[in-house]
């Protein structure tokens, strides 16, 4: 179920994935929001074109599906960004594909990151982009793409495993978002910090029965955020909504202090989490004010209604602009 799961909405992503599937391609022209936002950087490797995108080995990719799971992730840290998936693009025989640390989950009665197990994998570009989901690629310079491409050959070669747990001590295996950190290390790229574990009490009940002892976390958003802008992606959202939705789950972030639960934003099921009815309302009042224009004053606005006043600094304020993801040139 969706964060903003009405049953319409449930119906067209249903849709959506059944078309995609049984076409065999993804056609971005059908898309809400399919930006080519046309990098001058592409030197030194192999181009293609994607569907009228260019993309390149070494180009990063970030996605993040609308879902209780993905807010869930974004509450772990204490700062927030964008994207809670990440990948990275490598051009083999003349096709894009994304190389990706991913894992299956095993039926289970205890804690299902034990029973979680996966490793790097590649598929094709045109698959990865079948998900519902917003996506960004970027491109790192020149002189890091090809080192970047190599690693991930390298490591889906080596079988490198998955990490459940979010372990940054040991490299013998990795997350999502680690596996990009490793790669842009090991082509000589300066890394931002990662991000400090939330200390809210709630959430670390939650994290301690999943076996999660990291102390901090590579967030998508900022490994991201210092490269050139290749294109921007969603089957079912405009730009406009796509800001949107990250500003609000930034504010949902802020809001969830020292003294929030868990509870207050989840109920929980034998399936998973599901985010509670009066966050899926506001999620869904928010994205039909903003088919057309985003307005951050608005959204706060609207926040305040459903969730009531919170105060804020100028700094928090800029900081979740920040973290926008980047428009298209005007």
């Amino acid at each position: 179920m969706t964060f903003g799961a009405n049953p319409r909405r449930a119906i067209l992503v249903g849709l959506l994935l059944l078309l995609t599937g049984c076409a065999g391609n993804t056609e971005l022209s059908r898309y809400a929001t399919a930006q080519s936002l046309q990098p001058t950087s592409v030197v030194g490797t192999e181009v293609v074109s994607f569907q009228g995108i260019e993309v390149r080995s070494g180009d990063l990719i970030a996605s993040e599906l609308d879902s209780a799971s993905t807010l869930l992730m974004m509450l772990m840290a204490e700062d927030y960004a964008p994207y809670v998936h990440a990948g990275i693009i490598v051009i083999d025989d003349g096709k894009p594909w994304v190389y990706e640390a991913f894992a299956r989950l095993r039926p289970t009665l205890g804690p299902p990151t034990g029973a979680m197990s996966g490793a790097i994998r590649r598929q094709p570009l045109d698959r990865y982009l079948r998900r519902p989901a917003v996506t960004t690629i970027v491109r790192p310079p020149d002189a890091a793409a090809e080192a970047i491409a190599e690693f991930a050959r390298q490591s889906r070669k080596a079988r490198l495993e998955f990490d459940p747990y979010f372990d940054l001590t040991s490299a013998d295996a990795v997350y999502c978002t680690e596996f990009v950190a490793a790669a842009l290390n090991a082509a000589g790229q300066s890394l931002p910090p990662p991000a400090a574990r939330n200390r809210n009490r709630s959430l670390n009940t939650a994290l301690s029965w999943l076996g999660v002892d990291a102390e901090a976390f590579w967030l998508a958003g900022d490994l991201l955020a210092p490269f050139e802008p290749v294109a921007l992606l969603s089957p079912l959202l405009s730009e406009a909504q796509i800001h949107a939705r990250f500003a609000l789950k930034a504010e949902l972030h802020r809001r969830f202090t020292a003294d929030q639960r868990l509870g207050n934003l989840f109920r929980w099921t034998v399936t998973g989490p599901r985010v509670r009815r009066h966050l899926v309302e506001l999620y869904d009042d928010v994205m039909a004010a903003s088919v057309e224009q985003f307005s951050l004053v608005d959204l706060q606005r609207r926040a305040n209604a459903a969730l009531g006043e919170i105060s804020e600094s100028a700094t928090r304020l800029a900081e979740r602009q920040r973290h926008a993801p980047t428009p298209s040139p005007r």
